[in-house]
């Protein structure tokens, strides 16, 4: 963006710096939202991230880090007042203590609940489900500039050897789909995992190709995870790569100091997650350009053709040429395998069946202010 300047009460003029199809996206996710320039140097930006002060639906009451959040409806609110009154969002790290609580009457609606617990719900006659193809992504990540991750023909050996349904039924209970493309089905546009050499699941190939690469028994390495789901993903990851002679050990880290070391460059291989925030293939397609090293590409993958086509495509106004761009740069992530896109995420909810509300595929995107009682 170059300026924006006031056309009046109610509109603003954005200057761009150039053509981005995902421009009005963009500026349009929570994290760009408008907020009080004065209160925000009244109080300094650290002060803010704890009481923020905006103009949406509800206003903060308490928060406690960790706990929970306590929130109020918005009298005020432009689009009129919150059916629902007071809001208490609650951190439950244990799917069995959230789905107890759920059940028991004691929170009346859960997120992102995992296969096993969909069945029982489902047969909940007080509670009601809905789900749908979320915003989400799991990879798993190689640092390219560490051996033997330097190597493509190890990391497609690796890729070959990874059966994405094994992860998903049993890391997550079946909640989910598989991921040979790191574009989800939202994302557009999209050609498809169809049009893709995405490397097969082929551990007898993955064996020679190892072979090939050096490695005739294989190598030693670790697969470093957060502490939640992801461990389960890095365990059956661990078991299929044993087959073709990989002996990966996994380190539990905790969230931040994960993200740290690895945008630090000092691991080597890793499960990170990545989200379609605009819903534009340009951003996904960038968590591999080389101007987001280590940010949102954290596999340190740096290939000036790969550069050049994203560029390309998100500043062309022909919809066939940009698909057809945008294909190519799929072509060259699936030929050089910096990270081994796993599944995509299930986006559900779980709630009291008197509540009236809707699943929405990514968690930012609901609006409490539309939920209300029967």
């Amino acid at each position: 963006m170059e300026s924006a300047e006031a056309v009046d009460d109610s509109t603003v003029k954005v200057n761009l710096l150039y053509k981005e199809p995902a421009a009005l996206q963009y500026l349009t996710q929570t994290n760009s939202a408008i907020v009080s320039k004065a209160y925000v140097e009244s109080v300094g930006d650290e002060n803010y991230a704890a009481s923020p002060c905006g103009t949406g639906p509800y206003k903060l009451v308490e928060w406690q880090k960790g706990s929970k959040i306590i929130l109020e409806a918005n009298e005020d609110y432009y689009k009129g007042a919150p059916s629902i009154k007071n809001i208490e969002l609650r951190v439950l790290k244990e799917t069995t203590t959230s789905m107890v609580a759920l059940e028991s009457g004691d929170v009346d609606l859960v997120y992102n609940i995992g296969g096993l617990d969909t069945l029982a719900v489902q047969s909940n006659e007080d509670l009601g489900y809905q789900e749908t193809v979320g915003t989400s992504i799991w990879n798993l990540g190689f640092n390219v500039n560490q051996a033997p991750f330097d190597n493509p023909q190890v990391r497609r050996a690796l890729a070959m050897a990874v059966n994405r349904e094994d992860i998903i039924n049993g890391a997550m209970d079946g909640a989910g789909t598989p991921a040979e493309i790191i574009l989800t089905e939202q994302t557009l546009p999209n050609p498809g995992a169809d049009v893709i050499d995405t490397p097969p699941y082929d551990p007898e190939g993955a064996k020679a190709l190892l072979a090939e690469a050096g490695y005739p028994n294989g190598f030693d390495t670790t697969i470093y995870v957060r502490e939640d789901y992801t461990k389960k993903i890095a365990s059956i990851i661990q078991s299929q790569w044993k087959e073709i002679g990989v002996n990966a050990e996994i380190q539990v880290m905790e969230r931040a100091a994960l993200l740290s070391d690895i945008k630090a460059g000092k691991l080597s291989c890793y499960t990170i997650g990545n989200v379609s925030m605009t819903l534009d293939s340009t951003f996904l397609l960038g968590t591999l350009t080389t101007a987001n090293i280590p940010d949102s590409n954290m596999t340190f993958y740096s290939n000036p053709e790969y550069d050049a086509i994203v560029e390309e495509q998100s500043l062309t106004d022909d919809p066939d040429e940009r698909l057809d761009l945008i294909t190519q740069a799929l072509q060259i992530e699936a030929r050089d395998v910096p990270r081994i896109n796993l599944f995509y995420m299930v986006s559900n909810i779980a709630y009291n069946k008197d509540l009236n509300c809707k699943v929405c595929a990514a968690l930012e995107s609901y609006n409490w202010s539309e939920f209300s009682w029967n």
